[in-house]
């Protein structure tokens, strides 16, 4: 018999960061993380995109509100996620490490923080709803859209600590089926609560997918929250030890931040632009969202693929394994070409079918054909913007394991701006851009947030090494 010292010395000798049984940093080995995480992110996405394909054959003016509204949310929504799900790269280094029992606490402390984010969400949900979305074609719909959205907000971060304890072993499969679960009842819900039921239930608008979002929200949540306290968690990750311990939570306050301002940073920079676009005209506002919209969907491969390459790189470097993050990182880019073929297909040969969901016949547009030739052209930029945007997540993800969240804060932060924001605003304000303008200027922020995360990871001057400090 072993004892508990002699136990923990051995689980470390003959655990190497290795997650799956096939070869390490290969293709097969991030796509069997990966491809649970791609299915998770998915779900969540498509429940985003439905509700906006379902706004828009109910209003397009109300589907343009609600992303007007959405994107203004984020900005709280994924500054918040942001640090609450940095205690994945705690629990995958304290796998790689072999320190088991120590699971649990980053998990209680991000669970405890998403608590307290209800300071933040429900008072700036009640009161600043009209200051955020100014615009008054859009204040009808997306100010209520906004504060009940604001209202179910810390639900957000709490799936998102929860979800890290699954994702950060690679137990990735069971944060899918929670997902998955949520998103077929907000379906159900976007459909009864946006129309309404005759004689039962009025039509909610923009309000009742608000509404379903937040349900399914806290339904997943729920789920979660009961797997995570499930005995065998209990006894062997010790997810029972509950208590707030200040110096754990200000640690990994601490290391998150940096990746909760380089959200927030992102989502004001694409939230001012939805709202410029929207004081240009409604065709470029409609051109924007559309597109966003399929990015939303089609971007769940990007995300997933990020989360997994994060995974497999954190539980490396807690091995002391960094030698197969080179590995790991073209097994990435490979999966990254697969899927851009696959993407060929939809927004290639059928940009026109994919633009009709959004465009209503009797719609207050009546420029549908010219918008139909722009998004023609705007699905092929949103195409390039896809395969450049996914290369520099790849970069990110393990830039994210190894710790260097202050360098990804930096360039998530200050590239959208300078990249982006600015040459679309002096684009269209003073040249007179037409709608399309705005997803080649995306395609080139691709190419250059990918070229300033690729000199960071090529140049070394992050070290994984110094990302053990996360081991405590």
């Amino acid at each position: 018999m072993c004892t508990s010292r002699e136990a923990i010395f051995l689980a470390m000798i003959n655990f190497r960061g290795q997650l799956t049984r096939y070869t390490e940093g290969s293709v097969h080995e991030l796509w069997t993380i990966s491809y649970p995480l791609i299915l998770s992110m998915m779900s969540v996405n498509v429940m985003i995109f439905l509700d906006r394909l379902i706004l828009a054959h109910y209003d397009t003016r109300a589907m343009n509100a609600a992303v007007v509204a959405w994107i203004t949310f984020s900005i709280f929504q994924f500054g918040t996620m942001g640090i609450a799900a940095i205690s994945e790269v705690f629990v995958g280094q304290y796998n790689g490490a072999a320190k088991s029992k120590q699971m649990g606490e980053p998990v209680w402390q991000m669970i405890w923080f998403s608590v307290l984010t209800g300071f933040l969400f429900i008072p700036i949900g009640l009161f600043a709803g009209a200051y955020l979305i100014p615009n008054p074609d859009y204040m009808a719909d997306g100010i209520p859209f906004f504060k009940t959205l604001m209202l179910f907000g810390p639900t957000f971060p709490l799936v998102a600590a929860l979800s890290s304890f699954f994702v950060g072993r690679g137990q990735v499969k069971l944060v899918m089926s929670a997902t998955i679960l949520s998103n077929l009842f907000n379906i159900v819900l976007d459909f009864v609560l946006i129309f309404g039921v005759d004689d039962l239930l009025p039509a909610m608008g923009a309000k009742g997918a608000a509404i379903a979002t937040g349900v399914a929200q806290s339904l997943q949540a729920l789920v979660l929250f009961g797997l995570f306290l499930q005995k065998q968690y209990r006894e062997k990750y010790a997810t029972n030890c509950w208590r707030f311990k200040p110096s754990l939570f200000m640690h990994i306050f601490r290391v998150g931040l940096p990746a909760s301002l380089s959200y927030i940073f992102d989502a004001i920079a694409w939230s001012v632009l939805a709202q410029f676009l929207a004081s240009v005209s409604e065709g470029h506002l409609t051109v924007y969202t559309i597109g966003d919209s399929f990015f939303v969907l089609f971007g769940f491969g990007f995300l997933g693929l990020q989360k997994g390459v994060t995974t497999v790189a954190a539980n490396y470097i807690g091995a002391n394994r960094e030698e197969i993050l080179g590995a790991t990182l073209r097994s990435g880019i490979k999966i990254i070409l697969a899927l851009m073929i696959v993407l060929m297909i939809p927004l290639f040969l059928f940009p026109d079918n994919l633009a009709q969901f959004f465009l209503k016949q009797d719609s207050v547009l009546v420029v549908n054909e010219e918008l139909k030739d722009m998004l023609h052209l705007a699905m092929a930029w949103l195409w390039v913007y896809f395969l450049l945007d996914g290369i520099a997540w790849l970069f990110s993800g393990i830039l994210t394991a190894a710790g260097d969240t202050k360098y990804v804060m930096l360039i998530s932060g200050v590239g959208p701006w300078i990249f982006s924001i600015l040459p679309t605003y002096f684009c269209v304000r003073y040249w007179e851009g037409s709608p399309i303008i705005t997803w080649i200027i995306c395609a080139i922020y691709g190419l250059l947030n990918a070229l300033c995360f690729y000199l960071r990871y090529k140049t070394k001057r992050w070290d994984p090494k110094l990302a053990l400090h996360i081991l405590r």
